[in-house]
């Protein structure tokens, strides 16, 4: 039988021990993971601590591929295929992803613009997605409130880009989100921390089931 494995992606610029939301939740899906496959396997990718360089024409021309590319352009190529072959020889996904300044952290944009590039995430002629995972999840942590009904309704750039980019590659990602992560021990919002442990807690329970038997 194949060995499971989990591919986590940290994106957040803060520690586990710096209270990153998304670490620690995802820290919780690994728990959860673990506990429902005590085979299996967890690999991590640390955008931070091991940062992948932004996406620049030497790794533009590098997707044309072939024996012609030039020294830089290999290792361009070599870099994309890396980080393409997690996500191929991965059974699950689960991305932590903060809100920075309405976007995606550019350091998992950045990690998204090699895979793409790579045949082994996409079929280089016919754009087919080649990846296939029985699960995904993106974690996505918010310091303020982005509903409908709020005065940020739709400035949330990152979790519309995730859930759209990698369908391109042949990734669903479910989405477990928490708002409100900037109003513990801050006056000015102490009315709205309700709101985190209430999605915090949501969160919580979601990972915790995740990857039960005849869990979606």
């Amino acid at each position: 039988m194949t060995t499971p494995i989990l591919l986590r992606v940290d994106s957040s610029l803060a520690s586990t021990e710096q209270a990153s939301v998304t670490r620690a939740l995802a820290d919780r899906a690994v728990e959860a993971y673990l506990a429902a496959h005590p085979d299996g396997e967890v690999r991590t990718r640390d955008l931070v601590a091991s940062p992948p360089p932004h996406f620049d024409p030497v790794a533009q021309a590098a997707r044309r591929r072939g024996d012609t590319l030039t020294p830089a352009e290999s290792k361009a190529a070599a870099l994309a295929d890396e980080y393409a072959a997690e996500l191929r020889d991965a059974t699950d996904l689960v991305i932590g992803m903060p809100l920075y300044n309405w976007g995606p952290p550019s350091t998992l944009k950045a990690w998204f613009d090699h895979v793409i590039a790579s045949p082994i995430a996409r079929h280089a002629q016919t754009m087919e997605p080649m990846i296939k995972l029985r699960s995904a999840r993106v974690i996505v942590a918010r310091g303020g409130a982005y509903g409908p009904e709020t005065l940020r309704a739709g400035w949330d750039h990152a979790t519309d880009w995730a859930e759209k980019s990698f369908t391109a590659i042949g990734v669903d990602l479910e989405v477990v989100a928490v708002e409100m992560t900037l109003a513990p021990g801050r006056a000015y919002l102490a009315e709205f921390e309700h709101v985190y442990h209430r999605d915090r807690a949501v969160a919580e329970e979601r990972l915790a089931g995740a990857f039960a038997v005849g869990a979606a």
